[in-house]
């Protein structure tokens, strides 16, 4: 038979059987009503004439079956077995949970929890207090979008940084200059001034690179830019060690030793081709004997100086 229960805000209803030992909402407040579990009927006496009360008509009571009850006109239905009815949104939940997922009600707090929505870039665009497991799986997939996209950014950024663009454009023009002055000059000075600032480049590359990975180390610690500064192995041990920041300058130190080489070469061929290639050979010193030939007369004595003979 249907349960008469009252809520605290004032209303009274009757609720079917299937509710016993229930929570709902009251229809009226929309807090949790707690079902009392039905009672035991009273027996009937079969004997005795009907009471008075019973003869009289009254209203009727709620048919379980009735399609226009108060609890269905509510949209309340029953929980599953082995479930409890959120009493945010009536959703079955497992016993034992605190938030539900679908309205974010708050067990223990007895409130709906607020939700933020996050849009593909990372940016908040709103809240709301009525969640849905779409909302929670299109957060997670637009962060891990952003994800991918923020390290495929930084992928590019390693593969992108270290020489700055002007360093080429730089190396443009000193190339430039220095075919010009290959045409205009001549060769062991054009040679010399082309090996000045090759090696110059080099070493401004070398010095670049280096001070960049102890700016590096500083910015973790004082001691691992003080190290690295000192101490040359443990500088390469530092860019070995943090190679995803450190590789670029590393490899632009590596280079710059070659640029040097090829400085000092040119150099040296410019040395060579001095005078013709012949300065080297020419300071080398060279033995002239001299044969002198005595006649004897009896008037004069003849000497005479022959050509020099070389050796």
């Amino acid at each position: 038979m249907p349960i008469k229960v009252s809520c605290a805000c004032g209303k009274s209803f009757a609720a079917p059987d299937n509710l016993a030992g229930k929570k709902v909402k009251c229809p009226a407040c929309q807090q949790p009503l707690a079902i009392p579990a039905a009672g035991p009927q009273p027996a009937l006496s079969p004997l005795g004439p009907p009471s008075p009360a019973a003869a009289q008509p009254g209203s009727p009571l709620p048919s379980l079956s009735a399609p226009n009850s108060l609890f269905d006109e509510a949209g309340m239905k029953a929980a599953p077995p082995g479930t409890i009815a959120c009493p945010g949104c009536t959703a079955p939940l497992a016993p034992g949970v605190v938030l539900c997922v679908k309205c974010g009600y708050n067990m223990k707090l007895g409130k709906k929890m607020g939700t933020t929505v996050v849009s593909a870039d990372g940016v908040a665009t709103g809240s709301s207090g009525h969640g849905h497991h779409g909302d929670v799986a299109q957060t997670l997939l637009a962060r891990a979008a952003a994800s991918i996209a923020e390290d495929r950014r930084a992928e590019l950024e390693k593969t992108q940084s270290g020489v700055p663009w002007w360093v080429y454009l730089f190396a443009l023009f000193m190339a430039v200059g220095f075919l010009i002055g290959m045409t205009l000059l001549p060769k062991h000075v054009a040679l010399y001034a082309g090996a000045c600032v090759i090696v110059m480049a080099g070493l401004g590359m070398w010095f670049f690179g280096w001070i960049r990975v102890i700016m590096i180390a500083f910015e973790d610690s004082a001691l691992h830019g003080i190290l690295c500064m000192t101490i040359g192995f443990y500088w390469m041990y530092y860019c070995f060690a943090h190679w995803d920041r450190c590789s670029p300058f590393f490899m632009m130190n590596f280079a710059s030793s070659f640029v040097v080489g090829a400085g000092v070469g040119m150099y040296e061929l410019g040395d060579y081709l001095k005078d013709g290639g012949e300065e080297t050979r020419n300071n080398m010193p060279t033995n002239r004997p001299v044969i002198v030939a005595v006649v004897d007369h009896p008037l004069t004595t003849i000497a005479a100086l022959s050509h020099p003979i070389a050796c």
